[in-house]
C-alpha cells in the first residue's frame, strides 16, 4: 500500500488458512502488518496464527467475525 492510508483496528491484514501447525484446523493468519500500528508494536508478524481473541477461540470462525473481534471499538484495548 502506498500513499496515505488510515488504518483502523490493530493494523493487520488477515486471511484464513488450514495449517499443519494447528493440526489441520482452519485459523486466521496474519498476512501483513502496517508500520506504526498497535500490531507492529506488539510484535505481530506475517505468518502468525490468531488462535483466539480475548477469551474467544477463532477455530473455524468466519473471516468477517474475526475481523470484527480484532477491530473492537475505536480507542479500546
Amino acid at each position: 500500500i502506498q500513499g496515505e492510508t488510515e488504518v483502523s483496528g490493530i493494523g493487520i491484514n488477515i486471511g484464513m488458512q488450514k495449517n499443519e501447525r494447528t493440526g489441520g484446523v482452519t485459523y486466521p493468519i496474519v498476512s501483513g502488518v502496517f508500520p506504526g500500528t498497535p500490531a507492529e508494536r506488539a510484535g505481530l508478524k506475517p505468518g502468525d496464527i490468531i488462535m483466539q481473541v480475548g477469551d474467544q477461540s477463532t477455530k473455524d470462525m468466519a473471516l468477517q467475525q474475526v475481523q470484527l473481534l480484532v477491530m473492537g471499538e475505536p480507542g479500546s484495548r
